[in-house]
């Protein structure tokens, strides 16, 4: 642990190039003013009457993205800000930070292996607009999507993709040292392979989340994956949380507070744990209600304590085959309507040639001819013609 704690503070650690208040793949922009993109590296100063991608207000500490594609060279991340950021989007527009391949240290050189980043933000950060922000960091010692230290990441409106790369020690989709505040915005986060340590989707002290849908996966690592490391407060969100199969240790999401859920949907997969909740704090609104298979009989893994945790484990398969657990949080589903139920409220089935007037009554059977009455008048017309009959036949036997 103590070996895996000074990796990710020294992935944190900025390197001296990245003093400046912002950098955009190592081109310092703190100044403020416009550019273009073209994908690379390069940014090219244009000015505000020309078509941009980047503008950034020194300022106000707003930078607004208009269709920026940004992958950062050899040694160089993404987007780092060493001040609190505000990032506007604007409507429609798909902007995207990826952070470069780290070069390895030489072999018992007893320098470390730097993380390669996205998007790193110190201070807190607020991102607006009905557009996307993708971060992605690319191969090193960690690679992390979007890094938020010392400060919040609030969202609202917005679509963000926070992936992880593949790295030798640790991958993070979405790593936030404080909490994260989310409305009405859909966040993707996803963690790459590692070699021999751990991989995240999202690590945070707490996400709050409203009228979201998030998506978070831990990727394939040497020693642990988690799909969510952090507290929930959800509200009328869909969230989905899962974790490689192919890990050691595969938890789709680990509690380091309390989870919350009203409203919405929740879907856990795993190869180790559905949950764990650490706390042992679990608050569902009364609708909601725990659903689950995966283990070989199909039914719910128990809630076992495990360590400082209670967690919903996998059962042992006696075919020996892998089977993820599944467990889901969703209001129960509605009962199906009887058969031809006309959907009036009341669940019972109509009687044959029931016309739905109500009285839920059989009709008679009525002749082609339409005529209610015909049955009865045949019948008198008989019986008097029989009657008539029989009184001849006496007279004529008198």
């Amino acid at each position: 642990m103590k070996k895996f704690l000074a990796l990710l503070m020294a992935a944190l650690l900025l390197p001296a190039a990245a003093l400046a208040e912002l950098t955009i793949a190592g081109c310092d922009v703190s100044a403020g003013g416009y550019w273009t993109t073209d994908g690379t590296d390069v940014l090219t100063p244009v000015s505000s009457s020309d078509e941009w991608h980047i503008s950034y207000d020194a300022d106000a500490n707003i930078l607004t993205l208009n269709g920026a594609l940004v992958t950062a060279g050899q040694d160089t991340d993404g987007l780092v800000s060493t001040v609190p950021m505000k990032i506007v989007l604007t409507e429609g527009s798909v902007n995207s930070f990826t952070g470069g391949t780290i070069t390895p240290p030489a072999p018992d050189s007893g320098e470390s292996y730097n993380a390669s980043r996205g998007v790193y933000v110190k201070g807190g950060l607020t991102v607006s607009g009905k557009g996307t922000l993708h971060a992605q960091g690319g191969h090193g010692g960690g690679s992390y999507g979007l890094i938020v230290t010392e400060g919040h990441l609030t969202v609202k409106d917005s679509a963000v993709e926070a992936i992880g790369g593949d790295s030798i020690a640790t991958s993070v989709g979405l790593m936030v040292h404080w909490n994260v505040n989310l409305t009405d915005m859909k966040l993707t986060a996803r963690s790459g392979a590692t070699n021999s340590m751990h991989s995240y989707g999202i690590w945070a002290d707490n996400v709050l989340a409203e009228n979201c849908v998030i998506e978070a996966h831990g990727g394939n690592g040497g020693g642990h994956c988690v799909g969510v490391y952090s507290g929930m407060d959800l509200t009328d969100t869909k969230l989905t949380a899962t974790a490689d199969l192919h890990c050691p240790s595969s938890t789709a999401l680990s509690t380091i507070g309390e989870y919350k859920q009203k409203g919405g949907t929740a879907e856990f997969s795993a190869g180790t744990e559905a949950f764990r909740i650490r706390n042992k704090t679990f608050t569902l609104s009364a609708e909601l209600e725990v659903t689950g298979a995966g283990t070989p009989d199909g039914e719910l893994g128990p809630a076992v304590k495990k360590q400082d945790a209670y967690a919903f484990v996998l059962g042992d398969d006696p075919n020996g085959t892998q089977v993820p657990l599944r467990l889901r949080i969703a209001p129960p589903e509605e009962a199906p309507l009887p058969p031809d139920d006309p959907g009036d409220g009341d669940g019972a089935p109509l009687p044959p040639d029931d016309p739905g007037d109500g009285d839920k009554a059989p009709l008679p059977d009525v002749p082609e001819t339409g005529d209610a009455s015909a049955p009865a008048l045949w019948l008198m017309l008989a019986l008097l013609t029989m009657a008539g009959a029989a009184a001849i036949r006496r007279k004529a036997h008198n």
